[in-house]
Order: C-alpha cells, then structure tokens, then sequence
C-alpha cells in the first residue's frame, strides 16, 4: 500500500521537546516506521522549518520525506500557519507525481491540505485526533484569534474524512461530546502502544529516581 503522511506543522525527525508542545512529531515518527515494517510504501511531507535541512531524504527503499520550503523556514506556532493553507496545496500537488491509497493527517492544517488531495492524490483520508480545539478551549487553556479558523476547519475535516482515529476513549468521548455532528461509525480507536522496555512508570518522588531510571529492583 502507498501511504502518504502529512504532518505540515510537525517535523517527525526533529528533537521532542524543542521549541514546540505536543508530542506529534514523535507520534508520525514511530508511525511511518510501522508501517515500513509492514512493507507498506511511505512518503512523508513536512514543512521546512530549518534553513540547514534537507528538502528531500530518502530513508530507504520504501520510505522518503519531503520538506515544503513555504512560508519562513522556521520554526512557527502551528497556531498561526493558517495563511499558509493555500499555498501548501499548491506545493503539494505540485511535488507528488502518483497516485495514493491513503492520506493521513494529524493537526487541521494537515487535514484541510489531505483533504484538497482526495481523490485526485490519495483515494482515502483518514485523519488522527491528536489535538482538538474545542477541547483545548475546555481545558482552560487562553484563546487564539485563530481559535475560529481552526474550529471550522476541524469541523470540515471531521466530516469529509473516511475514518477518524483517537488513541484513547477519553479523546473519543470528548469528539462525541463537543463535536456532536461527527458520524460515530468513523471514529475508530488505535491506542498509542509503550514498549515496556524502553518506558517505565514516573517515579512517585525524587528519591526513586535512579531505582526507577534504570529499572532496577522490579
């Protein structure tokens, strides 16, 4: 199967933790491995965010990244790409040559360019829950101008796409309760497994620290 991956406003080779919140990198990152493991064909694209990277890699015989040289190569709050949308169509379209089975998507940006794609590009569109606005919002978290924008992309994409992923039954709960129009019979649940030998449970004080850093005493 040909698998396109667009994570637009998250670079899956970058550094957790650095200059951004959220973990989406990380999450397109061990996906696309999956997949290639799976024999699956993989091509990813992303937006350059880094004067220094390339705009193409190959990773291997099955998969590649693509970095879209749209907008200032840096590193930008996803918040405030939206201007961007268009533009990043465009370059899509324009950078891929065949046709593909699937789209994925995380983050509205992403799944309003996925969309765009189908069914000239990709004959499916499955888009993965990772962030909602609403639920941003009911969190308490401080509102955005873009807050808007965002919302009714998010409510587009959640209608048009074929199947909608949440990794865990709060996150389905929440698109149920604050996105009432969403069809349950696309949302689907795929948890985001932990290998148990690389991640341990946080230590429950300082103290434990190094008992539990190193998996000692288990």
């Amino acid at each position: 199967m040909r698998i396109l991956l667009l994570t637009l406003t998250d670079d899956p080779f970058d550094p957790a933790g650095v200059g951004r919140f959220g973990g989406t990198h990380a999450f397109f990152f061990d996906l696309s491995r999956q997949f290639v493991r799976m024999g699956h064909s993989v091509t990813i694209v992303t937006r350059l965010n880094d004067p220094g990277k390339p705009c193409f890699q190959s990773l291997g015989p099955l998969c590649c990244i693509h970095r879209l040289n749209v907008g200032p190569p840096l590193e930008i709050d996803h918040h405030s790409l939206g201007h961007l949308l268009e533009d990043l169509i465009v370059s899509v379209r324009a950078l891929l040559e065949t046709q593909f089975d699937v789209v994925q998507t995380s983050n509205w940006l992403s799944g309003a360019v996925g969309m765009a794609l189908v069914p000239d590009i990709a004959n499916k569109h499955v888009h993965h829950l990772l962030s909602l606005g609403r639920v941003r919002l009911a969190l308490g978290e401080e509102p955005s101008s873009y807050d808007q924008n965002r919302d009714e992309w998010e409510c587009r994409i959640f209608a048009s796409a074929n199947a909608l992923v949440c990794v865990t039954k709060d996150e389905q709960n929440a698109l149920e309760q604050l996105y009432p129009d969403v069809a349950k019979d696309k949302v689907t649940i795929i948890p985001y497994g932990i290998d148990s030998d690389v991640f341990s449970p946080r230590p429950s004080d300082a103290y434990d620290y190094l008992r539990r850093s190193c998996s000692r005493f288990t």
